[in-house]
């Protein structure tokens, strides 16, 4: 039996010691790539590489690796505004130097530049400006199109600006540059008004040495040219391709060498069928084979595979039911359709770049996983990974964005279980956003994604209903699949039940109402939502409060039209009616100093609150969500004309009690005030000076207190805080641009003391004294040890240790346990609580083991 006596040592002050950390960042909601138009290159590592348009940490692009099962990773992102000089928006054409390093170009930049080079190496990594542009009469600008090397090691590329015609004002005609190792661009070729280089297409290498091409020449209309260009620049026209393809489609990519020395190219833009297009050193142009009503949009280079044959995709619609395809051309001209993309099937859409050969004689390639919304910038959909045979077997590798929970703006919901839940606008299999769960360690996964019936993007967060289930509402599309031209789908109130079954239960329309936004359950059991009409329904396009039926209806609640002067968040109260918050607005001609709204069951809203009127005290222009107090009493923000904010206290009869007025240092805090279990305020924001984050705590009577500033420049709290079941603070902080695709991280703010174990000594078969260390938080805090035969502690025993006071700072803790049992391995740990966390707190655990109990022989030394 286990019997532990239990004897008191008091604490004493020792030496400081690592505590455990305050704020710790759970989960990094490292973002996808996106737009990764540009084909892979098979590095030495056996994996992939590529270059997206958009995605990242910043949102501005990435280089990514994919191994050949598909899994993905960022390895570089670009729009750092820590770098001096970042790629923007980069040129996604991977080029893969004899080397083995990975270059890519950019036209954009964060930083004063024309344009740069960036590299990615297994051995070193990201290198953001390998080489910086600085356009001007003789130096290139704006590169673009893809890269190639000599045997030096030399990188040469085409521009869009510098060289003739390049002044201060005037961005030039462009031309061929040159990167030496560790040099800056040179230029040498300029184009003239004559031959000037805004094609996008890149370099290729012949068998000669020589750079091959095209480039644009002037004419009504403009020529599309085939050029070289030797190493030191000697530039010679050989074809003009109108002419010798007597005015058919010419090719819009960059040429591929074929195994005659000869150079192969499709030709294919969005309205014209396509075909191969097989180009000489000499200047010879033919056309080989017709795509044969399967062509349109083919924009990608030809991959020349070992068989001798060419491989590539198009991204047209050339037949009905096509959304792209994959084919094969033999140099003869043998056409082979290998595999056609479907719309909405989730298995690829409208691929627009071109196939890799992976170690193991397969394509790999990327595209979209779904067909584009018509609301949404390109950028935001989720691309897939795929691979294909020489003989045509499709394979779907992964859909990126199921690894990816994307940005997390909405605020926090807790589950019974001590669980999050938060509706994200990116990521989940569809690439689009979902219900996402988050566990206190940091775990993520979704609870179900988007899809094309229930839309994309949240428009809030997620509710939990009385049946158990979620309710939330998205932002775009949604209802009718496949889309249907003059619907204008806006989006839909969808329900996920806790097993991950996602349902849109009614879908939102420019031809009826917008949408809506987070929706809150009523009384009658239905939901209600702020939304906005259209001009063909009363209120016109203003803001108007919606009924939601679980059921699937909506429909308009009556006479609730709240202006444009009222906010998005809606509160229920215990009588049924709703609170929303106004924005008061200060002019010439109108003195509203903003109000707090109820809305009753039948639609009727009335003033339920006024804030005071003065042009410099707290007339309110914004009003943030509440956040339900004792007796009937509701918190929330509110920020005056003059950008203050202050904390307020709603009255259950509606009088207005202000709390803190107004916050110190103009800072302006985000979401709803949480009231924590030790009484206090605790909120995320930001000062307007500076733009500095901070998370403060307000004390009932308005005692301000800054806790922790975050130094991260590129993050920003869009969300208020939440308390777990362990008593701790846990919020989320997005990017500061904001850009689906980009980063945020979860993160756990520590409340109460914290502690760690130390090893036990003077260890007998019936006893042993336990030590640790105790951090107690500014808060007099009571500590002991807890024991237990099972890691799990579930029959846990405390041995008290008594109390370190608030001003002792990090102490060391010491206790003795007796009639320990002989022979056991014992697990201890360090457990506090203090009034700022009453929620008992734990350390790590540690283990001893008692000796065997010694015979009487041993105990009297006989």
């Amino acid at each position: 039996m286990f019997r532990p006596f239990l004897f008191l040592l008091a604490a004493t002050a020792t030496t400081a010691l690592h505590a455990a950390p305050v704020f710790q960042k759970l989960r990094e909601f490292t973002a996808r790539p996106s737009a990764p138009d540009g084909a892979l290159v098979l590095a030495a590592d056996g994996n992939f590489y590529g270059i997206s348009r958009s995605g990242g940490d910043h949102g501005y692009g990435t280089v990514f690796r994919m191994t050949p099962a598909g899994v993905m990773s960022v390895v570089g992102s670009c729009g750092d505004i820590r770098e001096e000089i970042s790629p923007m928006n980069p040129d996604a054409r991977a080029f893969l130097a004899p080397d083995g390093t990975i270059y890519g170009t950019s036209y954009y930049t964060m930083g004063s530049s024309d344009g740069v080079l960036f590299r990615y190496s297994l051995q070193d990594g990201f290198s953001p400006a390998t080489a910086v542009f600085h356009r001007s009469a003789s130096a290139p600008g704006a590169p673009n199109g893809r890269l190639v090397a000599d045997a030096s090691g030399n990188l040469y590329g085409k521009a869009y600006s510098g060289g003739n015609g390049s002044t201060v004002s005037l961005p030039g005609f462009g031309g061929i540059y040159r990167i030496a190792p560790g040099g800056a661009p040179e230029m040498i070729h300029s184009f003239d008004a004559e031959q000037y280089g805004q094609y996008q297409t890149g370099l290729v290498a012949g068998p000669d040495g020589a750079f091959y091409g095209f480039c644009l020449t002037a004419g009504s209309p403009a020529r599309h040219t085939f050029f070289r260009i030797t190493t030191d620049g000697t530039f010679t026209p050989l074809a003009y391709l109108e002419a010798a393809l007597s005015g058919g489609p010419v090719p819009t990519v960059t040429p591929t060498l074929g195994p005659d020395g000869a150079f192969y190219a499709i030709s294919g833009p969005d309205n014209y069928d396509g075909a191969l297009i097989r180009l000489t050193t000499g200047g010879e142009v033919s056309v080989i084979a017709a795509f044969a009503g399967t062509g349109q949009g083919a924009r990608s280079e030809l991959l020349l595979a070992p068989d001798g044959n060419f491989y590539g995709t198009t991204a047209g619609t050339g037949y009905p039911g096509s959304a792209g395809t994959v084919f094969r051309f033999s140099p003869t001209g043998t056409y082979t359709l290998l595999h056609t993309f479907q719309p909405d099937d989730g298995r690829g859409y409208q691929p627009s770049n071109g196939l890799a050969l992976g170690p193991d004689g397969q394509l790999y390639g990327t595209t979209w996983a779904t067909m584009e919304d018509p609301y949404a910038t390109h950028e935001t959909f989720m691309p897939l990974a795929y691979k294909i045979s020489t003989a045509g077997t499709f394979t779907v590798l992964r859909s990126f964005g199921a690894d990816f929970p994307g940005r997390a703006a909405n605020p926090l919901l807790m589950e019974k279980d001590g669980r999050f839940v938060t509706a994200v606008d990116a990521g989940g299999t569809g690439g689009t956003g979902g219900v996402l769960r988050l566990q206190p360690d940091g775990g993520a996964s979704f609870i179900a994604s988007y899809d094309a019936r229930s839309g994309s993007q949240s428009a809030g967060n997620v509710t939990l209903g009385r049946d158990g289930n979620y309710y939330g509402t998205t932002s775009y599309r949604g209802g009718q699949v496949p889309f249907v031209p003059g619907t204008f789908p806006s989006g839909t109130f969808y329900r996920v039940t806790p097993d991950g079954t996602l349902t849109a239960l009614a879908a939102f329309s420019q031809k009826s109402y917008y949408g809506a936004f987070a929706p809150v359950q009523g009384a009658d059991g239905n939901f209600y939502a702020a939304g906005y009409g259209y001009n063909s329904q009363p209120y016109g396009d203003n803001p108007v409060i919606l009924k939601l039926s679980p059921r699937g209806g909506i429909s308009l609640v009556p006479n609730s039209w709240l202006q444009e002067t009222y906010n998005t968040h809606l509160t229920p109260l215990r009588d049924g009616s709703l609170l929303v918050g106004g924005y008061g607005w200060l002019s010439w001609y109108t003195e509203d100093p903003g109000s707090i709204m109820r809305v009753g069951r039948n639609g009727a809203t009335t003033t339920f609150a006024t804030f005071p009127y003065s042009l410099t005290g707290p007339s309110m222009r914004r009003i943030n969500e509440f956040t339900p107090g004792p007796r009937g009493s509701y918190y929330t923000y509110a920020r005056n004309v003059s950008g203050n904010s202050s904390l307020y206290r709603l009255e259950a009869k509606g009088a207005l009690v202000p709390i803190l007025d107004p916050f110190p240092d103009d800072y302006a805090p985000a979401g709803s005030p949480l009231m924590a279990a030790d009484g206090n305020f605790y909120g995320v924001g930001t000062r307007a000076s500076d733009y500095s984050c901070v998370l403060f705590r307000i004390t009932p009577d308005g005692g301000w207190s800054v806790l922790d500033e975050f130094t991260d420049a590129d993050r920003t709290f869009s969300s208020g805080l939440l308390q777990g079941t362990d008593g701790h603070l846990y919020g989320l902080r997005t990017v500061t641009d904001g850009l689906p695709g980009s980063t945020g991280d979860f993160f756990r703010y520590r409340l109460g003391a914290s502690a760690t174990i130390g090893d036990a000594t003077g260890i007998v078969w019936n006893g042993a004294t336990l030590h640790g260390t105790v951090d107690p938080a500014g808060t007099d805090t009571t500590v002991g040890f807890q024991l237990s035969l099972d890691p799990e502690f579930r029959r846990p025993v405390t041995v008290k240790a008594g109390v370190v006071t608030a001003g002792q700072g990090e102490s060391a803790i010491a206790a003795t346990a007796t009639r320990l049992l002989p022979g056991r391995t014992y697990w201890v740990r360090v457990v506090t609580v203090n009034a700022e966390n009453p929620v008992p707190q734990v350390s790590e655990a540690r283990t001893f083991t008692t000796p065997p109990r010694p015979s009487l022989r041993e105990i009297f030394g006989r």
